[in-house]
């Protein structure tokens, strides 16, 4: 189900233009872990990648429950090989 930005609720915008800033994010991140500038860079875009999903479950809590839940196991899975990759270091 698409909408138009017209069509949208503020709440909606709100989580699309914070979607849309943590991808930035992520992207650069990983291009700073590509062209090693920053060789622990990888280890906040993986977490923003999480927050991304937290943000697409919030987002699609009132479309489909079910990928509502999908969308939090992975956003927990991310979390959880984040934390267990930065104690291991």
């Amino acid at each position: 189900m698409k909408l138009g930005w017209n069509q949208m609720t503020s709440f909606q915008k709100i989580l699309l233009v914070l979607r849309m800033i943590f991808a930035f994010l992520v992207v650069f991140f990983g291009f700073l872990q590509l062209t090693n500038v920053c060789s622990d860079a990888n280890h906040v875009a993986i977490p923003l990648f999480g927050v991304i999903m937290l943000l697409q479950a919030i987002s699609d809590w009132k479309i489909s429950k079910r990928v509502f839940w999908v969308d939090i196991i992975l956003f927990l899975l991310i979390f959880a090989c984040s934390f267990t990759i930065w104690f291991l270091k």
